[in-house]
Parts: structure tokens; C-alpha cells; sequence
């Protein structure tokens, strides 16, 4: 049987091959929108183009309570995908979207889980029951599945508040997976995982 462990590591192998950066800055705000606009056919709530001046005000509007990164491949330093919990209501609720030219190689689900471990509190996502592809990212070892057939969205939710939350036992950061941690209890890794992505015995993760 396939550990919990295991099937983190495998989720999150595909932040290997990329940068990240918290958005932090305008700029990288509208890198999100560029991405976003690219795959707005497949959006729960609006499929339309965002322009620069509205995503100046989700800006502002947001900066302060949103927890968002941004994914570049390492050698080319292109826009990969973005990932965001925004906080609406009390609740935080997830986005994402993938590069059209990077999409098919586990960049969204790695995207997604990455993100909400680095939300506080557990988090919400709907998706469109005929966007096959945004259902897969919410993987079951990470959501569980609040269905109600009569409408046309399906809704996600952390399982129990959060994920399964892997954490080195030296600095109490999330665990990146380096994957040579092979014993029976994950969060006794001895290995140092900074917040930054890198990990203490393989460098950048």
C-alpha cells in the first residue's frame, strides 16, 4: 500500500523543476493575470478576460489577506503557473492555473497542494463538473469531495480542517519532499527544510 508520504512526495515532484515567488508586488499580480487569462475558459465563477486596471484593484483589494505564489521553470525563467488562497467571507478559497504551454506534467496539483500548506487555516475550491482536468488537481489524499448532484460545481475542502502536514522535526517548516526520508514517520525527517523551498541536504527543491 501507498503511504501517505509517498503519495505527498509524488505530488509535490514537479516544484523540482521550478522557481517560486510569494507575490508580493504588483508585478507579480499581473502575472497571475496573464496566466489566469490564458486558462479562463475553465473558471468556476468568471471566464472572462481580466484587464490590467481590474486586476490593479483585485490587487488592492487583496494584497493584505491573500497568500499567492508564483512558479517559473528554472531555465528559461518563464511563467509556469500561479497558486492563491484568497479570503472571502471567513473562509479562504483556492485558484490556480497552469501556463497552457506547461500543462499535462503535475504542475497544478504541485501548485495547489504547495499553497495550502502555506495557508493557516483549512481551505475551500469548486470546480466545474466538465472541467475534468481542475477535478484531478484536487487530489483525494488533500480533499474531500462535498457533492451535491443538483449543481453544476463540485466543492472541495481540506480534509479535516488540512492536509496531511509533513514538517521537519529541526525547523518545524513543510516538508518539500527530498524523498530520502524513508522511516515510518515523516515528521521525524532530520533533513533542514527551509521556508524558501531548499532543502538541507539537496539544496533547492
Amino acid at each position: 500500500m501507498t503511504s501517505i508520504f509517498e503519495i505527498l512526495t509524488k505530488l509535490e515532484e514537479p516544484l523540482k523543476n521550478l522557481r517560486i515567488e510569494r507575490v508580493e508586488r504588483l508585478e507579480q499580480a499581473q502575472i497571475m493575470r496573464e496566466i489566469r487569462n490564458l486558462g479562463r475558459a475553465g473558471f468556476t465563477s468568471d471566464g472572462s478576460e481580466i484587464t490590467p486596471e481590474q486586476q490593479n484593484a483585485f490587487w488592492e483589494k487583496n494584497q493584505d489577506t491573500m497568500i499567492a505564489f508564483v512558479y517559473y521553470e528554472h531555465n528559461t525563467a518563464r511563467p509556469v503557473a500561479y497558486a492563491a488562497v484568497l479570503l472571502r467571507e471567513g473562509k479562504y478559497w483556492s485558484t490556480n492555473a497552469v501556463h497552457p504551454d506547461f500543462r499535462g506534467r503535475g504542475y497544478g496539483k504541485a501548485v495547489l497542494y504547495h499553497v495550502v500548506m502555506a495557508c493557516p487555516r483549512d481551505v475551500w475550491a469548486m470546480a466545474l463538473r466538465t472541467n475534468t482536468a481542475s477535478i484531478k488537481e484536487h487530489n483525494p489524499a488533500v480533499w474531500e469531495v462535498i457533492d451535491d448532484p443538483k449543481e453544476p460545481l463540485l466543492l472541495f475542502h481540506t480534509w479535516k480542517g488540512r492536509p496531511p502536514v509533513l514538517r521537519c522535526a529541526r525547523t518545524d517548516n513543510p516538508c518539500f519532499g527530498c524523498g530520502e526520508f524513508k522511516g515510518d514517520d515523516p515528521t521525524k525527517c532530520p533533513h533542514a527544510h527551509l521556508e524558501n523551498g531548499v532543502c538541507g541536504r539537496k539544496g533547492p527543491v
